[in-house]
């Protein structure tokens, strides 16, 4: 029995981000998200293939992310009250 796979659109879909984001993201040199790598050849191209794993790890991830930015803008914001009172 073989594994479903995912190219990057589905997994972009599947993730709730557009394609585009989800390869700059995988471009970064912070690497933040870890994708499986170019493995498989289609029509001369080289494409990944993601796993209904990978794109859990990679949600994990970005869920992650998103609540450090959330901590950090209510940080900036408690700072500029702050600063404001002085």
């Amino acid at each position: 029995m073989t594994m479903k796979t995912y190219s990057d659109h589905e997994a972009a879909k599947k993730l709730l981000i557009g394609v585009k984001r989800l390869r700059q993201y995988i471009e970064e040199e912070e690497n933040w998200i870890e994708a499986p790598s170019l493995a498989n050849v289609v029509g001369g191209a080289p494409v990944r293939r993601w796993t209904d794993v990978d794109i859990e790890r990679a949600s994990a991830h970005l869920q992650e992310a998103a609540g450090k930015a959330v901590l950090d803008a209510m940080r900036r914001s408690s700072q500029s009250k702050t600063d404001k009172e002085k």
